[in-house]
């Protein structure tokens, strides 16, 4: 069994905060959901900066390892 690249396993953690985000903010009512939607988009957008980085970072140090790819 081959191990998931970083960036789906943070991917889908985002996906998941968001969609949990979303069902507590329909229980919760209007008001909350603005601060619930905000809250959970920001740790999306976190979750894919850091997966974006960890993919950058892989990327350049399996160039640094492999000189000849």
């Amino acid at each position: 069994m081959t191990s998931l690249p970083n960036s789906i396993i943070y991917g889908a953690l985002g996906m998941t905060l968001f969609a949990l985000g979303y069902v507590v903010a329909l229980g919760f009512g209007s008001q909350s959901i603005t601060r619930i939607v905000l809250g959970i988009t920001i740790g999306a957008v976190i979750m894919a900066g850091i997966a974006g980085l960890v993919f950058r970072l892989r990327k350049a140090l399996a160039v640094k390892n492999n000189p000849d790819d």
